[in-house]
């Protein structure tokens, strides 16, 4: 609902293919997606993209699922990247400044990365988990 009053279509693209079986806690996975969606809204207050892609490489040394939360928001100034996993550090005027730092705990706990880059149309974050 938050989503709709701002403008902001979202869009999910599963893989066409069935994915495997993970053993992964559930409830701190949504936490991670859902602290990137929500951190993707609060970069587009006028509406705009959020697009979610689920992709699967079987043929991969690693085998691993990915998964891409993209925003078609200004991004990350480039003198901040480096930081934005940082305990404690954030740009808005409410909040602690934790939120993608405990993502990438939360991911790196899984065995897994957490990773950002800016393109021409907003910002990426990929989260890559191994299929164990």
């Amino acid at each position: 609902p938050q989503a709709q009053k701002q403008g902001i279509e979202v869009r999910v693209n599963p893989p066409p293919e069935r994915l495997p079986m993970m053993n992964v806690d559930r409830l701190r996975l949504e936490q991670v997606l859902l602290n990137l969606l929500v951190n993707a809204m609060e970069a587009m207050p006028d509406g705009g993209v959020i697009e979610i892609l689920v992709s699967h490489d079987e043929e991969a040394v690693s085998k691993s699922i990915v998964i891409e939360v993209m925003d078609s928001g200004p991004g990350v100034p480039d003198d901040l990247q480096s930081r934005i996993f940082d305990p404690y550090f954030t740009t808005k005027s409410e909040g602690t400044g934790m939120g993608l730092a405990l993502c990438d705990k939360i991911v790196r706990q899984h065995n897994g990365s957490l990773d950002f880059h800016r393109t021409a149309h907003g910002s990426v974050f990929d989260i890559t988990l191994p299929i164990q």
